[in-house]
Order: structure tokens, then C-alpha cells, then sequence
């Protein structure tokens, strides 16, 4: 995030708005300067005490009109290690997280970014991209699936209740590891009875992966935080599940190397 001062001066409440494309406007006119725009994105934030979206940044903040949502899904693409890269209208980039897709009016898919903190719409070149990885029921009927090579994700419906959603496990393995087989056969059997989603990633179909992991997998993290490596009981990761339900173990922003 950048706290270079914008062109115009902050109030508390403002003219400033983002429209349904994620563009910038400031007292009826549109934000044409591109790396302004981008710099505007990243101070977006909300208001704990009023859950109003606001921008804000060292030296200012105020609070601004959204008229779907704050951040646009720019573009995806998939990685070498099967997830989708997602690049923001705030200049980041980050690994979706598949159990917050969900589609609105017209099918436009949303997601959540910043450790599931802000909503973000997914714009047109972006969602021809994502659909690319989608299975759409034949009838039109039921929830579309993302069918990725790191795991299957139900894409919650237009209209569908608005529920938190459920926790992220991720799997990091390597293919001849029997510890990764025993904590993946412990993870299939745990979702019989407890409720997350679950993707595998092999660490070895990215270079990066596998210089931060080396001998360590398998790795377990819960929502992007690194909750077991070697072995992992049944007990403890009910209890780790149990506290990032309760929200104390908070998600961080997912990426390539998950937190240490």
C-alpha cells in the first residue's frame, strides 16, 4: 500500500464512489489516472463500527459510496501447482480461495480477498477464465462446481443464503510420502464428520513450494495458516478447526508459501 497524498483532500464523508466495474469517481468525475485508481483500491477498508467501506491510509481516511463491490477480480489464470492466481484492481495479487465463490445477479461470479475481508467481483475476462474450470449442471439446475487439479468446490448459487464460509484445509504433499498418504487418509475420514473443504497441493509442481517446504510436508493450514507439518492427530485438528470457526485463528492472505 502506498500513503502518497491523492489530489484532492479527504472528509469524513465524501463524494468519492466505485462503480459496478470497480472505477473510481470523485465528485461526478472518473478517476482516469491509472496508478491512482490502483492506489485509491488498496486504502479500501471497512469501518468496524459502522461496517461502511472507507478509505484509509496514514494520514487520512473517509468513508466512500460502493455500488457492488470495492475490489475487481482483474484477471485469473491457473499456476503450476492447480489454484488460481488472481490479480486485483487494488495492484495485488493473491491464490483464490474457493470456498468463498459464490455467483450473483446474472451469474457474475464473487469471491472474497484480504483474508476474507472484502468482497470482490470478478469482471468479465476474469470469470470467462474461471468458468474455463467449472462443471455447470446440464439442466441448469444445482450448484456449478470448480473442478481444479487441488480439489473440487461447490460454487454457491445466485440467491442462495448468505452463510460464513466454511474453513479451508490445505494439503501440501509430494508424491511417495507415506506420512502425506496417513494425514491424507486421516482428512478424508475427518470429513465425514466435520465440515471444511480440502485441497492437495503437491509441492513439487512448483519450484518455489518445494524450496519452502524441502523435507517438511505434509503440511496442514487452516484457512492460510500453517497448522501441522509431519503428523497431525484426529483431537488436535477438531481443535484447530474449532478455533479459526471461532475466528482466533484468523486467515491470512493465502499465497504460494503459506505462513511459517
Amino acid at each position: 500500500m502506498t500513503d502518497a497524498a491523492p489530489p484532492f483532500r479527504f472528509s469524513r464523508e465524501s463524494q468519492i464512489r466505485i462503480d459496478r466495474d470497480g472505477a473510481f469517481w470523485h465528485e461526478g468525475e472518473r478517476v482516469e489516472h491509472v496508478g491512482l485508481a490502483t492506489a485509491l483500491a488498496s486504502w479500501i477498508g471497512i469501518d468496524p463500527g459502522t461496517g461502511r467501506y472507507v478509505l484509509r491510509n496514514t494520514m487520512d481516511w473517509c468513508y466512500i459510496t460502493v455500488d457492488d463491490a470495492p475490489i475487481v477480480v482483474q484477471s485469473a489464470r491457473l499456476d503450476a501447482s492447480g489454484r488460481l492466481q488472481l490479480n486485483l484492481s487494488d495492484g495485488s495479487s493473491e491464490t483464490l480461495d474457493p470456498v468463498t465463490l459464490r455467483l450473483g445477479a446474472d451469474d457474475v461470479p464473487y469471491c472474497t480477498v484480504r483474508s476474507r475481508t472484502l468482497p470482490a467481483r470478478f469482471s468479465r475476462a476474469a470469470a470467462f477464465a474461471l468458468l474455463d474450470h467449472a462443471d455447470l449442471p446440464p439442466d441448469g439446475q444445482g450448484p456449478a462446481t470448480l473442478v481444479l487439479p487441488t480439489g473440487s468446490f461447490e460454487i454457491a448459487p445466485a440467491g442462495a443464503p448468505s452463510t460464513p464460509p466454511a474453513a479451508l484445509v490445505t494439503l501440501y504433499t509430494r508424491t511417495g510420502c507415506h506420512l502425506c498418504d496417513d494425514v491424507a487418509s486421516l482428512l478424508c475420514t475427518l470429513r465425514d464428520s466435520e465440515t471444511f473443504a480440502l485441497e492437495t497441493v503437491d509441492v513439487d509442481t512448483d519450484e518455489r513450494l518445494r524450496e519452502r517446504f524441502g523435507a517438511e510436508v505434509p503440511v496442514v493450514c487452516i484457512n492460510g495458516r500453517k497448522a501441522f507439518k509431519f503428523r497431525m492427530t484426529a483431537d488436535a485438528f477438531r481443535a484447530s478447526l474449532a478455533r479459526a470457526a471461532m475466528g482466533s485463528e484468523a486467515p491470512t492472505t493465502r499465497s504460494d508459501e503459506p505462513a511459517a
